[in-house]
């Protein structure tokens, strides 16, 4: 047996394993700390105000938006949660959106009463230098209602990482 990418020999017979090198970066998380408004009726950005980590500032808070740094095009995996503040709406949609257009649909829905129920999901996307995702979010309520903020980074989340292939 000789040296590889994964076993190593010290020429007695002994294996040992080798680092599998890389890393998962870049990576972010961010949530939703403060309350905000959606739209009746329209698909709207979350904005994710509430970096917990991000290793290489890619996403931004104001515009809701990670792009893809540099020299880091490659496989992506991201998740998402949103959970409505008790209140109902017969829909209660959220999306990924690359590069602005809606790529994949995630729904909650309820006939009627007060339910915090949540949508969100994850997805691999193979993206490239410049690429940016959104989260967007749309109901039926009737009227514009909230997302309600939180103090950690649990319920109101949008988190995204480079993968090692």
């Amino acid at each position: 047996i000789t040296n590889n990418t994964f076993l190593k020999t010290d020429g007695s017979g002994n294996l040992s394993f080798a680092a599998a090198g890389g890393t998962n970066t870049p990576t972010f998380h961010a949530y939703v700390s403060s309350a905000i408004s959606v739209a009746n009726a329209t698909f709207q950005t979350v904005l994710f105000q509430t970096e917990y980590f991000d290793t290489d500032s890619a996403y931004d808070p104001s515009t809701g938006k990670f792009t893809v740094p540099s020299g880091e095009a490659g496989k992506y995996l991201f998740t998402f949660n949103l959970r409505r503040a008790s209140w109902d709406s017969p829909r209660f949609i959220t999306t990924f959106a690359k590069n602005g257009s809606d790529i994949s649909y995630f729904e909650d829905a309820v006939a009627s009463g007060s339910d915090r129920g949540s949508a969100g999901g994850s997805m691999i996307m193979d993206l490239s230098v410049g690429d940016y995702i959104t989260i967007k979010c749309y109901h039926t309520n009737g009227s514009a209602q909230n997302i309600s903020g939180v103090s950690n980074q649990s319920s109101n989340f949008f988190t995204g990482m480079k993968l090692i292939t």
